[in-house]
């Protein structure tokens, strides 16, 4: 019993330096700052990996779910590739992708969402959001930029903001330092007319990645988060769209232990709540997507529906151990699927070992109750 319990306690360190546990109800110092809409946001979190997994993306799930009801937003989660048609999409305030990767959508899915896009609905990216659809133009327009590459593992890294008056940036520290994945881009996403609010401090870690050839303009950071207000891609508005739709990227997210840390989810957060409340959508009374029914979002233990479907590859990762430098073009990565980042076996997350695994992590970060369910 001693030693089951001691792997998490002794890989918590690993992925969690600089990171605040998070404080549940009224001792949390940032307190929720729901959206201005009158009926509650729908977002779609969608996770499918066709490419890498990251193990990340349960505790993603789980913070979401913890935070929907405070936040007066009203979450479902899907991996289903099938979940992208007109009629299902026509139901949300927002598409949320937290590292969602490779071929994620059929055409008719890309075709789909481009319609959302143009129907005044919102976009938020998470982290491996970037290594997405890579041949989907709309798709990487209405994102700002691709992944191109990444260090051979997470590091210790200072953060830094470049707007200090968007809501995503307010608490975050000018400074922040933590253990994040960090990503660099195949494009500046100011080119796409993205305004970057989060950069990170180059010489705060060794970057031994080999990307593109693509590099960061003289006298800037490599940019980490940013917002369009709205994409180019929502226009031509379809008919009775008055108002485009906004997005937000952050390339946080990566490790498990930050999605319990208060900066981060606030960040998060945040940006969710900005992008809803550029107000084009049902949820606000205008538009053709949204949530038109005045109903406020049911308890978040109950409430959060997680539609599995058909599925994306499972493939167990580790968030800290790594094989050395990520090489190649952004094409190139993206066919690798971002599996050379990790010395880990890449595995099917099939049968009891797998399940057991992840059951015993999630339930030691997010939870007693899984955890005493793995025993």
């Amino acid at each position: 019993m001693l030693s089951f319990l001691a792997l998490p306690l002794l890989l918590l360190p690993l992925t969690s330096a600089h990171v605040l546990p998070i404080s549940r109800g009224n001792s949390s110092p940032f307190p929720p700052r729901p959206p201005s809409s009158k009926n509650a946001p729908k977002v779609l979190v969608y996770t499918y990996t066709a490419d890498f997994h990251h193990d990340s993306i349960p505790f993603a799930i789980q913070a979401l779910k913890d935070h929907g009801l405070d936040w007066k937003i009203d979450f479902t989660f899907s991996e289903n590739m099938k979940d992208f048609t007109d009629d299902n999409l026509k139901n949300y305030d927002s598409l949320m992708f937290v590292s969602a990767t490779g071929d994620a959508l059929d055409a008719g899915g890309q075709a789909a969402f481009q319609k959302y896009i143009e129907s005044g609905g919102n976009f938020m990216g998470v982290h491996a959001a970037a290594a997405c659809l890579f041949n989907d133009a709309v798709y990487g327009e209405t994102l700002g930029a691709a992944f191109d590459y990444h260090p051979s593992q997470p590091l210790d890294a200072t953060f830094v903001k470049t707007n200090i008056s968007h809501p995503a940036t307010k608490n975050v520290p000018d400074g922040w330092r933590y253990t994040e994945e960090i990503y660099h881009f195949g494009m500046n996403p100011q080119d796409n007319g993205a305004t970057i609010i989060l950069g990170v401090d180059e010489s705060s870690y060794k970057n031994d990645g080999v990307g593109s050839g693509y590099q960061t303009p003289a006298g800037q950071n490599p940019p980490m988060a940013w917002y369009m207000d709205p994409p180019k891609t929502s226009t031509p508005y379809l008919q009775g769209v008055s108002k485009g739709g906004r997005t937000f990227y952050t390339g946080l997210g990566h490790t498990n232990a930050v999605w319990s840390d208060n900066i981060f989810m606030d960040h998060i957060m945040n940006g969710l709540v900005w992008t809803l409340d550029g107000a084009s959508t049902l949820a606000y009374g205008v538009g053709a997507v949204g949530n038109s029914q005045a109903s406020p979002p049911p308890p978040a233990t109950s409430s959060s529906t997680y539609n599995h479907g058909d599925h994306g590859a499972a493939i167990v990762s580790t968030s800290t151990a790594s094989s050395g430098p990520v090489r190649g073009s952004a094409t190139e990565i993206a066919q690798k699927a971002e599996s050379t980042k990790s010395g880990a076996a890449r595995m099917r997350q099939v049968g009891l070992a797998g399940v057991a695994g992840t059951v015993v992590v999630v339930g030691y970060v997010a939870g007693t109750v899984a955890l005493i369910g793995a025993m």
